[in-house]
């Protein structure tokens, strides 16, 4: 069982979340390459950090007059600390976030732990940490979907930054509805000018069309004429009415493609 995985060192940094000297002293103990622990190593662990913080806290109740106490270590709030890798992955993410500039994509965010140390199970660890921020986020205020797909730490920021980093950030950059759709339509004219395809391609052009008439006249199966020209058979029923009549299969465009798909008549 590594450190990250073993319930005493995740239920005691979370204890001690809301004390930043304590947490300091409790990541600098469990700071390191991760490796196998007992349950045994672990309360030791435990039991090495509480003796410290005792240990200052007792100095500190000293009083005025007492010898100066070190200066004690900066909290981990970076790659270069190394010690993500020993906290439960949602921790290690929020603890990325507090050291980052802007909004990050899950995949950054990933790269970021990867680089790091971090471990995870899932064969899929950008989609473990979508599912980790999700889950953060309906437990915790301070983790926000910052948009287009990136999250953040709500209390970097200053309510009037977070409004503005939102309201940029929001789908249409600040722009209004209508100003919002006249430069989409704007784009994608240019790029149809350029040659690009915009949306998906028609499958059912006209020469698709007279091939899979001249195959159901010629009696073939639906199921088959689908799989050779490489289109589903509700598009076909979709653009043709294929019947029975006096033992012979029937087939007939339809005006719309959009109206309801007839079956075979047994």
């Amino acid at each position: 069982m590594r450190p990250v995985d073993n319930p005493i060192w995740t239920s005691l940094y979370r204890d001690l979340e809301g004390d930043s000297f304590a947490l300091a002293i409790a990541m600098e103990v469990m700071a390191g390459k991760p490796k196998d622990m007992t349950p045994e190593e672990a309360r030791l662990k435990e039991a090495e950090v509480l003796e410290r913080l005792a240990a200052v806290y007792a100095e500190i109740a000293r009083g005025p007059g007492a010898a100066p106490l070190p200066l004690p270590q900066r909290p981990v709030t970076g790659i270069e600390a190394g010690n993500w890798a020993n906290l439960p992955l949602t921790d290690a993410i929020i603890e990325y976030l507090k050291t980052c500039k802007g909004p990050k994509s899950p995949r950054q965010i990933w790269d970021a732990l990867e680089a790091a140390g971090c471990e995870v199970a899932s064969e899929t660890p950008v989609r473990s940490v979508q599912w980790a921020l999700k889950k953060a986020a309906s437990t915790n205020s301070d983790v926000i979907a910052a948009g287009w797909g990136h999250w953040d730490i709500k209390s970097k920021y200053s309510k009037a930054k977070l409004e503005r980093l939102l309201a940029k950030r929001s789908g249409r950059g600040g722009r209004s509805s209508d100003e919002h759709k006249r430069r989409t339509l704007i784009g994608m004219e240019n790029a149809r000018k350029h040659g690009k395809q915009i949306g998906a391609r028609v499958k059912m052009t006209p020469e698709v069309m007279n091939t899979i008439e001249q195959m159901l006249i010629a009696q073939r199966k639906v199921a088959d004429i689908a799989t050779e020209v490489g289109v589903s058979k509700a598009l076909i029923y979709g653009h043709f009415t294929v019947g029975r009549r006096d033992g012979k299969q029937t087939v007939e465009r339809r005006e719309m493609a959009g109206s309801p798909p007839l079956r075979l008549v047994k």
